[in-house]
């Protein structure tokens, strides 16, 4: 592991418990399951370091936005949906949060991989749980259950009649 990544000689203790999470998720599968994304895996490593979870800056150049950890260069594409998913993450655990909210997040196209990153490394298994089910639920149950009075339409908004062109002289 030194010749690729010399800094994880000198690691803290939370990557070593996060690699150790990530083996005790994979072991529950007879294979590797479907669920361990780049961006799971590259988030095991990095965001114990420190590496990712605070967005920076946007640099135009593409070398300046780039994550390496020793010789491991992560792609940009995995490292911006690892941003995606962790900043998800609290949204996730907060089960008060209105049911409308909670509704407009089940859309969100990293909405998996961020459930597996919670499964993985956020030890609420409750969390998880109420997500799932959450999903699971029909979507005109769950409108019904929003509120009990129909939904609000908007009308819809007319253009203004065109003038009669007048009568050209002839």
């Amino acid at each position: 592991m030194h010749a690729i990544a010399p800094e994880l000689d000198e690691a803290p203790d939370s990557v070593w418990e996060s690699v150790a999470a990530l083996d005790r998720y994979r072991r529950q599968f007879a294979g590797p399951p479907e669920t361990l994304t780049n961006g799971i895996l590259a988030g095991t490593l990095l965001a114990p370091l420190g590496l990712v979870g605070r967005r920076q800056r946007f640099a135009a150049d593409a070398l300046e936005r780039r994550v390496e950890l020793g010789m491991l260069a992560f792609a940009r594409r995995d490292v911006e949906r690892l941003h995606q998913i962790l900043a998800l993450q609290p949204r996730l655990v907060d089960l008060r949060a209105p049911f409308r909210v909670q509704r407009g997040l089940l859309h969100r196209h990293v909405l998996d991989e961020a459930l597996t990153f919670l499964e993985v490394h956020g030890n609420r298994p409750d969390a998880v749980a109420h997500w799932r089910e959450l999903r699971a639920q029909p979507v005109a149950a769950a409108a019904v259950h929003d509120s009990g009075a129909p939904p609000f339409r908007r009308r819809r908004r007319r253009r203004r009649r065109r003038r009669t062109p007048s009568a050209a002289p002839e």
